[in-house]
């Protein structure tokens, strides 16, 4: 792929930017990271991050890098629009909704409570206690996708951590003996700090878990592109500690690092310190309470669904027709819990 180092326009907008890029070639690349990362929706930085490694040259223009992020954020909307693109490989951790939930009957009703969904507490077969801390809210699903499996929670850090998320981690946490925080977070003077104030916050609730960092780490910007590399903020007043501890270094964000080798290093921090086969036997369990409760639900529930149906609600302030009119479903009212 070729970058050309001249002001260019965009197909969709009379902006300028000082970026020319052959686009085909950026959503090949993309699209290859989409595939290889096991299909798992992304940010369009974590796109950004990849495309800068593999292709696009960051020029040497004021705001470049801003302007470099803003055409990957339009390529990858145009791509999406234009049907070249999956929609379903770009998440937007920002936009949050809500939809109150309903039953379209009362047999689906039925049906979601013939489950036992009993979950076991898995930790009481543990030595040790662990959660997952990730610095931004783009990687929340991914972890969350990892950690399921395992029992783990995941946490978003947002940042540096708010007296509110302190002082409930501290209640959760006690002392701190027997815990262990996985931490996933940028490598540059802000993320090292971030994981330092949170440490020390801890501390003055005497709350002192062990922390892990899982990535980013020092070594990983030794096999990581030059062009992911984020120059450092000389107004910072962190900077000059970090230049110190890291001469010639640059800033790293987590989005560096492959889905792949990330997903890698928290499957293998959590079985360091997770019994898989204690978990396994508790979630064994489980499944054992399942076969056994819900046949006996399911009976139970039928009967409850017949006399509902046959009967209607006593005392409703709709008539038993009316009734139905929630309780069936939309297909000419036929119903069947079965």
């Amino acid at each position: 792929m070729t970058t050309k180092a001249t002001t260019t326009t965009t197909a969709r907008s009379n902006k300028k930017t000082y970026w020319s890029a052959e686009k085909e070639a950026c959503l090949r690349h993309a699209h290859e990271v989409y595939i290889e990362e096991g299909e798992i929706a992304q940010t369009v930085r974590h796109y950004y991050y990849k495309l800068l490694g593999k292709s696009i040259k960051l020029l040497p223009n004021e705001n470049s890098g801003k302007n470099a992020y803003n055409f990957v954020s339009r390529l990858l909307s145009d791509a999406r629009i234009d049907g070249i693109f999956p929609w379903e490989a770009v998440i937007d951790p920002g936009r949050r909704n809500f939809s109150p939930a309903s039953y379209t009957s009362l047999a689906q009703f039925v049906r979601a409570s013939s489950q036992s969904q009993f979950v076991a507490d898995v930790w009481r077969g543990q030595a040790n206690r662990i959660e997952v801390w990730v610095e931004k809210d783009g990687l929340f699903e991914f972890a969350k996708s990892i950690c399921e499996q395992y029992r783990v929670p995941v946490y978003v850090n947002k940042g540096f951590a708010s007296v509110t998320v302190i002082e409930e981690a501290a209640k959760r946490y006690g002392t701190g003996e027997g815990w262990t925080i996985l931490y996933c977070g940028d490598f540059d003077p802000s993320g090292l700090e971030i994981q330092s104030v949170l440490l020390d916050s801890l501390s003055s609730h005497q709350s002192r878990p062990t922390i892990v960092r899982v990535g980013l780490t020092y070594e990983d910007t030794f096999s990581l592109s030059a062009e992911a590399g984020v120059d450092l903020k000389k107004g910072d007043s962190r900077t000059k500690k970090f230049q110190q501890d890291y001469p010639n270094t640059k800033g790293y964000e987590i989005e560096a690092l492959t889905v792949t080798e990330l997903r890698q290093r928290i499957i293998k921090a959590i079985e360091r310190y997770v019994d898989v086969d204690a978990l396994n036997a508790a979630i064994d369990l489980e499944d054992r309470i399942d076969a056994f409760v819900n046949p006996l639900l399911y009976r139970a529930m039928l009967d409850v669904h017949s006399t509902i149906i046959t009967n209607g609600i006593p005392d409703a302030q709709l008539a038993k027709h009316e009734q139905l009119r929630y309780l069936l479903p939309l297909n000419n009212r036929e119903d069947s819990a079965s």
